[in-house]
């Protein structure tokens, strides 16, 4: 798909779908703007990032506003996004988890 879109970066989702066997133009356009986008960026979070994402979910907005809304989010895919998101949940949801069972263990010592 690289190849296709560099010989042919004004070429939309269905041509490149027309020379890409059993690929619908659905496929080649989640394809291209989750993975293989060589803009993208897959480095480390930083945590002005993850505050923003956060912030972003918590206030409901959509992940393509909340890209868009944020420079520090630029180049970032969207699944990357809600990926990072899920992590930092379940992150949370073990720290209070361990802050309960931590309390718990306290109280029951006294």
């Amino acid at each position: 798909m690289l190849s296709i879109r560099s010989v042919h970066p004004d070429w939309g989702d269905k041509m490149v779908a027309s020379m890409m066997p059993n690929r619908t133009p659905t496929q080649v356009h989640n394809r291209w703007w989750c993975k293989v986008n060589p803009v993208l960026r897959w480095g480390e979070w930083s945590k002005e990032e993850d505050r923003v994402v956060m912030e972003g979910r918590a206030s409901g907005l959509k992940w393509v506003v909340i890209s868009e809304q944020n420079a520090c989010l630029r180049n970032r895919a969207l699944i990357a996004l809600r990926n990072r998101w899920d992590k930092l949940n379940r992150r949370k949801k073990r720290e209070e988890k361990k802050k309960i069972k931590s309390s718990a263990n306290d109280s029951t010592s006294m």
